[in-house]
């Protein structure tokens, strides 16, 4: 807990500025039980289809951490894997004092822009209902590696906008080239041809294109 704590403070030390629009509001829910004593939480379903997740804890720092989750899932996102996939961020986030939120993603398997889009789309979420925050820190874990290195290079301004990400920091990053996640083609297109059940959805998505491997022939 005091390890993620320090690196919270760390991540400050970027400052980054960029541009910020309206978002749609979250409504109150029940915290999940892991959360910190007398945390408020909101979600909502945006116009992509992520689910947001938001914690502001009694005890509020004025900071902020956004979370980029690993993964990807295959099957498509619901509420209830987002409170699943936070569950080891979240508690320690607010015992710690810090807000926190975190998106969905809108679809299963890798989806690298849309995963950014919506991790960015949390942020403005939250800015537009609960104010701009003293800092913001995105946290990014495993495949959320990948999607904090795409969220800092489409969505941070040179200008003197609105700031919108003042650190980032990641843990076991997933940031080699996409190519190397070829192998899981590879294995997704073996299961097909002996097993012949793999569920339909997409492995990759890359922006609005998906491609499903073909069967072995």
């Amino acid at each position: 807990m005091k390890a993620i704590g320090v690196l919270f403070a760390l991540g400050t030390a970027l400052q980054i500025t960029g541009q910020s629009s309206a978002a749609t509001p979250q409504v109150s829910i029940a915290c999940p039980a892991y959360a910190a004593p007398d945390t408020k939480c909101y979600s909502v379903r945006d116009d992509n289809g992520s689910f947001i997740l938001t914690a502001i804890p009694a005890s509020w720092n004025k900071n902020l951490v956004i979370f980029a989750h690993g993964g990807p899932r295959l099957e498509a996102p619901n509420a209830e894997t987002n409170i699943d996939e936070v569950r080891g961020v979240l508690p320690i986030a607010t015992k710690l004092g810090y807000a926190f939120s975190a998106a969905s993603y809108r679809r299963g398997g890798y989806a690298l822009q849309d995963s950014a889009e919506d991790t960015e789309n949390a942020r403005k979420a939250f800015v537009e209902q609960f104010g701009q925050p003293t800092r913001t820190i995105l946290y990014g874990n495993s495949y959320g590696a990948q999607v904090s290195q795409q969220v800092m290079k489409r969505f941070v301004s040179s200008g003197n906008g609105p700031k919108t990400w003042d650190g980032v920091f990641i843990t076991s990053g997933a940031l080699a080239p996409i190519i190397v996640q070829a192998q899981r083609i590879d294995l997704s297109s073996v299961y097909r041809y002996i097993c012949k059940n793999l569920p339909g959805s997409s492995l990759f998505h890359v922006g609005s294109v998906s491609s499903t491997p073909p069967a072995m022939r």
